[in-house]
């Protein structure tokens, strides 16, 4: 991919101060540093090749994060770049034929990145991710006769994904084919197990994790306790088993009734991990997406009419952008498609779909090619 280098002049720094002072955000992972040019050896060239600098440094985040994208998406991001540094400091300046370079050392606000990255690029997706969901709670007691139920963490949070147009598949859905004991030792497994389960599902993404509540009285002989949850959670990627974020929190709640509070605390914990496990899960779905071109093959064809109703029903989807006819026999066809929205959801469409006295059975799928049959209904 291009690799874009954004001189910005005209703008002064105590501007960029002020946005960089109005970001409020976690501590960022770490420090980086980058370099920025602009044309000119006074004050204000210098300050826009700071602006460069910091603009560069965002670029090249961006573009670990979501690799071979359109970034003029990003717009907004970049022309505010020094709004996501927590602190940053020139540490080299050069001035060479009529120009200014300078060398950033800052430190990136990476969740801030992430956070805004996600959301737009959630705005203009035609599918969200599917996210299989499951949360193990460990420290309550559920009577013998009581049906496993999902917890007040894996509530909270999938419903709080749900109302973000996320697609979940959760605990309920995975106990129709595993034990209580089985679904909890999954939780524990390594991250390409756990892959495994969510690509059974044509799941893009994977929340496991578990929360642990503990009580204990507020002071000696007080009736009132102190109820704390500890929740912790990995995002991990179907496709390669990649834990893309682990988050990790801690909720407290004071009150008489253990469960209650135990509900309650739960629930707080969730709200705290929502952010980061939203915007880990966008940019993790469009990580694994290599452009919009997707290849359908048909054997078993027949009739030409079966591949005009094929053509007619792929052209409703959400995010076709357009479907070329680039062979076709009496036995095979081969569709060329330009789709921006999520694999699962296509095939999920060509499974459900009924055709007049035929089915399409998508029986293999290998990265964007899919391989289907037509079969009778």
């Amino acid at each position: 991919m291009t690799r874009y280098r954004i001189i910005i002049a005209g703008l002064c720094i105590q501007a960029a101060a002020i946005a960089c002072s109005a970001a409020e955000s976690s501590p960022p992972k770490g420090v980086v540093h980058g370099e920025g040019a602009a044309q000119g050896a006074g004050p204000d060239a210098r300050d826009a090749a700071i602006l460069n600098a910091l603009t560069n440094l965002v670029m090249e985040r961006l573009e670990q994060l979501v690799p071979s994208r359109d970034f003029s998406q990003f717009a907004t991001i970049l022309e505010n770049a020094p709004a996501y540094f927590e602190s940053y400091a020139v540490v080299g300046e050069t001035h060479l034929n009529d120009a200014t370079q300078v060398e950033i050392e800052g430190r990136l606000l990476e969740a801030n990145i992430l956070a805004d990255a996600s959301s737009q690029v959630l705005r203009t997706y035609a599918d969200p991710p599917r996210v299989v969901l499951f949360i193990v709670e460990k420290g309550g007691k559920r009577p013998p006769d009581e049906a496993a139920r999902l917890g007040a963490a894996e509530r909270k949070l999938g419903d709080a994904l749900r109302k973000a147009r996320f697609d979940i598949v959760d605990s309920d859905t995975l106990r129709e084919d595993r034990s209580d004991e089985t679904l909890s030792d999954l939780e524990t497994q390594a991250p390409e197990e756990i892959a495994a389960v969510g690509r059974h599902y044509s799941a893009d993404i994977i929340v496991a994790g578990h929360a642990a509540v503990t009580s204990e009285p507020t002071v000696p002989g007080s009736n009132v306790n102190k109820i704390t949850t500890d929740l912790s959670l990995r995002v991990i990627r179907a496709i390669d088993g990649a834990v893309l974020a682990e988050p990790a929190t801690q909720a407290i709640v004071n009150g008489a009734k253990i469960s209650e509070g135990a509900n309650q605390a739960l629930q707080d914990a969730a709200d705290k991990v929502f952010g980061e496990v939203m915007s880990a899960s966008v940019i993790g779905m469009v990580s694994t997406q290599a452009g919009d071109a997707v290849t359908l093959t048909i054997d078993r064809l027949g009739e030409k009419e079966r591949l005009d109703s094929i053509v007619a029903l792929l052209q409703k989807l959400p995010g076709m952008k357009s479907v070329e006819t680039a062979y076709t026999s009496a036995d095979l066809a081969k569709l060329k498609l330009s789709y921006s929205g999520r694999m699962g959801t296509l095939i999920d469409r060509l499974s459900a779909a009924k055709f007049n006295g035929f089915h399409v059975d998508p029986h293999t799928v290998m990265d964007r090619a899919i391989m289907a049959s037509i079969a009778a209904p």
